[in-house]
């Protein structure tokens, strides 16, 4: 069966998928992906070479920040088989509860691209918080695109210190440094010191962060604080649980996504396995953090600012580029399809903005129903020029 032809009229890359739907009836996805390099004075220019989907994911890999493109390292399932809580439990649960299984170890710098269309925009941050001065002992970092916000604040490390009395208290050891904006620097982790009592204490919300500690634990010192807070609900006691902070992608095992992910109980098994649940919502594919999930789609030409995330400050615009069209070709008719921009993934490390367009459609059949694809962007040679 020959494969469909592909008329791809953009700059950008285009590739479609064919995923099972939560009924597991094959669905075509298309997915139009826009990588632009971010110039000094907000100049975006798109890069020549088009990078292609990254459908493993980039992972940060160590304490350091560093990270790492481990497909070994990713059981993701495009519409989450693998990322659910065993079966008779639902998405939910309390941070802090011990595991029956270790949670999950990976942080994403990018997810995989290899998923169904978001139900809203994503807005992503992959870049290092940089101290607008010396010798500071904390400094606030953030984005903001329009009405969605995020600020940060990232100390130097720390500790907990016992008085004499037995009250607690946080002692500074460095001063703020340039910090990797991940998950493994905020808020969270395993509570290590009482596994032997309580199994495997964690916090779900991130179970890759620093400083959790089980509620009926004994307080110990020279115990790590998270190097990321949120500047409106900071640490003050040894048993506080602040929601984590960042701005990067969340992993699907974790509860602020997994909650989305429906009930898996012996009903479930029973009457709909392997079946994604009847509860099951949408929202569990949005990655972004609280607050930078937007309500729908942005539309491109919204303001981006950027504080102290590799630079001082930064201010652009997005690309006004008009909604991408995708004519899509089966055996017996022509379906007319609009993509949506549900990923924006601003890249300060590598000077990168990345746009993911994408568009569904439930097949008759199974793959072999298409026969040819046509995408289309109406003003990108205008905007290109206009860009450069």
């Amino acid at each position: 069966m020959p494969h469909p032809t592909i008329d791809n009229q953009t700059p950008f890359h285009f590739e479609h998928l064919v995923l099972p739907d939560g009924n597991l009836r094959p669905q075509f996805v298309g997915i139009l992906k826009a990588t632009f390099r971010i110039q000094q004075e907000g100049h975006l220019v798109p890069l020549k070479e088009q990078p292609g989907l990254n459908l493993a994911g980039d992972v940060f890999d160590g304490l350091d920040g560093s990270s790492t493109n481990d497909e070994s390292r990713l059981p993701i399932s495009a519409f989450g088989a693998d990322n659910t809580p065993d079966a008779g439990s639902s998405g939910q649960s309390d941070e802090g509860q011990a595991a029956n299984s270790t949670p999950s170890n990976i942080a994403y710098r990018y997810e995989p691209e290899c998923i169904g269309l978001k139900p809203n925009t994503d807005i992503v941050v992959v870049g290092t918080g940089l101290p607008p001065g010396p010798d500071m002992p904390f400094f606030d970092c953030g984005i903001q695109v329009e009405r969605y916000a995020k600020i940060l604040r990232i100390f130097g490390q720390r500790q907990w210190q016992i008085e004499q009395e037995g009250e607690p208290f946080i002692q500074q050891l460095t001063t703020a440094m340039p910090t990797p904006l991940s998950y493994q620097h905020a808020f969270g982790g395993i509570d290590h010191g009482v596994m032997q009592q309580f199994g495997h204490p964690f916090d779900e919300r991130n179970p890759i962060g620093i400083g959790y500690h089980h509620p009926d634990s004994p307080m110990r010192e020279a115990s790590a604080l998270p190097l990321i807070e949120n500047p409106k609900s900071l640490i003050q006691n040894y048993f506080d649980t602040p929601e984590p902070a960042g701005v990067g992608f969340l992993s699907p095992y974790w509860l602020e996504r997994r909650q989305y992910a429906g009930t898996y109980d012996a009903e479930w098994e029973q009457t709909r396995s392997p079946l994604l649940p009847v509860d099951f919502n949408k929202r569990y594919f949005n990655g972004a953090s609280r607050g930078l999930v937007a309500n729908g789609y942005l539309l491109g030409n919204e303001t981006v600012t950027l504080i102290n995330i590799g630079q001082s400050k930064q201010t652009f615009s997005l690309p006004g580029l008009a909604q991408p069209k995708l004519m899509l070709r089966l055996k017996k008719k022509e379906v007319a399809l609009a993509m949506h921009l549900d990923t924006v993934v601003v890249d300060t490390d590598d000077e990168l903005l990345s746009l993911i367009y994408r568009c569904e459609f439930e097949l008759p059949n199974n793959s072999r129903d298409i026969t040819g694809i046509g995408v289309n962007v109406s003003n990108v040679q205008s905007q290109a020029i206009s860009l450069v």
